[in-house]
């Protein structure tokens, strides 16, 4: 059954099932996650995998289950929480399926550090530096390896030198011809390093080089938000300003060292608050977009106890509230990460009863993840931008249906969405011409539902 078979089936549950299917995913993940830390009550928390009920579990709701873990790319979590009884439960071939899933999600891990590594050095060696993002680091906060999914490596990269103006990194040149010159340059090592260990270019486009190599992926970003990212309002004003130099927060790892003539060869790293802080603004981005999962949910339950400062395994550092929270207001999403941290804590620290411990917004919050999956669906997209589109031309006083809007952007994407998804596309005008009669016939063949789904929301009056 393919990613998208599986995303469909997810999507036509009846709530009532999703619901139940989804608390059942909550407390094992908890389970995963468990530190055996007490409650504020002196209780131990109550996250024993092997009492999720599952004598009431039929083999068809066990197949159930197991796809909304897929759906939702927490396999590996929801079987190390597991008990063996629980296990034991499962029918034989969907155990080895599950089984299979958690330890490629482990291998897949070891082999991405691996030829990081490898890649990484000759990057240095090349004078490039490097900021590793979202999984790379969040993986290591889990309590152990293989737990957290990975599709792909993000890195930013490129020249750098250091401004004392500024106080800060920044890319290198003295102007904007010089920083366009040293881009080219840098991508053009990526792409050279890139093959010469197997990779080959899956996409290019406004943001990113994407290369692939069997089942590794690695997003090599120029920058971390764009213009067209933008326009399609998944990023606000405030996050492109925010994020325009991703150097300007980042601290070198080894810093004094691996400095050539002009800048830093090398990595940088992030703070742990102004991780946390990127965390919430692409958690944000794709919520906009068309949705995220259970995962995200988890990355941010790893995150608040990974530097809660209570030590527990761990280093014993601490966020600091007061910056995060002052960062947070200045990019608008200060509200949206109290309600998501709220809802995180509540769902892996009181995993059987988080509904008490939480409002209505966070229940509701849950609500729309739980049908999402990893990524959100397609059809979340769609509506998600015909709103946009609608509360823009609200705004702006046009009379102009917002279907027709809606439609024609659908079918004529800006040329930097053409390279990104259609890549095999986006060389010549004549190709980009006859990209909508082979969307168009592509998306009956794949997903008529959604298509239709589109078709509706295009003759809305």
């Amino acid at each position: 059954m393919t990613q998208h078979d599986i995303s469909s089936r997810t999507e036509e549950m009846p709530p009532a099932q999703l619901r139940r299917l989804g608390d059942q995913l909550v407390e094992l993940i908890a389970a995963a996650l468990r530190e055996d830390r007490p409650d504020d009550d002196g209780d131990q928390r109550n996250t024993d995998p092997s009492d999720i009920n599952s004598q009431d579990i039929n083999s068809k709701d066990w197949v159930s289950l197991y796809e909304l873990a897929a759906f939702h790319s927490v396999e590996a979590l929801t079987w190390t929480g597991m008990s063996g009884t629980i296990r034991e439960q499962l029918p034989e071939d969907l155990a080895a399926k599950w089984r299979n899933d958690a330890d490629l999600t482990l291998f897949r891990q070891l082999a991405y550090d691996a030829d990081r590594e490898s890649i990484l050095a000759d990057f240095r060696n090349a004078g490039l530096s490097w900021l590793p993002l979202k999984g790379i680091v969040t993986a290591t906060y889990y309590p152990q390896p293989g737990l957290r999914s990975m599709g792909d490596q993000d890195l930013v990269f490129g020249f750098t030198q250091y401004d004392d103006a500024l106080g800060a990194w920044r890319f290198r040149g003295n102007n904007a011809d010089e920083r366009q010159a040293k881009e080219i340059e840098a991508s053009d090592l990526a792409k050279s390093i890139m093959e010469a260990h197997g990779y080959h270019k899956r996409t290019e486009w406004e943001r990113e080089l994407s290369y692939v190599r069997g089942g590794l992926h690695f997003e090599l970003h120029r920058c971390i938000v764009t213009d067209t990212e933008r326009s399609q309002g998944y990023y606000d004003d405030a996050m492109n300003r925010y994020y325009a130099n991703p150097w300007q927060l980042a601290i070198p790892d080894d810093e004094g060292s691996g400095n050539s003539e002009d800048g830093h060869a090398g990595g940088f790293h992030f703070r742990p608050d102004d991780e946390y802080v990127f965390h919430i603004a692409h958690m944000m981005k794709h919520y906009r977009s068309s949705g995220f999962g259970l995962r995200f949910l988890a990355d941010e339950a790893v995150f608040c106890r990974r530097f809660s400062g209570t030590g527990d395994g761990n280093t014993g550092e601490r966020f600091d509230w007061d910056y995060i929270h002052a960062e947070l207001r200045k990019l608008e999403l200060d509200q949206f990460e109290t309600m998501v941290r709220s809802l995180s804590l509540a769902l892996f620290d009181h995993p059987r009863d988080w509904r008490r411990h939480v409002g209505p917004s966070e229940r509701q919050l849950f609500a729309e993840i739980i049908e999402s999956g990893v990524y959100g669906t397609k059809r979340n997209g769609a509506t998600k931008s015909f709103d946009r589109q609608r509360q823009a031309a609200q705004r702006e006083g046009r009379r102009t249906r917002v279907g027709l809007i809606y439609g024609w952007r659908r079918i004529y994407p800006p040329r930097s969405w053409v390279e990104q998804h259609f890549p095999e596309w986006a060389g010549t005008w004549w190709k980009r011409a006859l990209l909508p009669l082979y969307r168009v016939a592509r998306g009956l063949r794949r997903h008529p539902k959604d298509l239709l789904f589109e078709l509706k929301l295009i003759l809305r009056k």
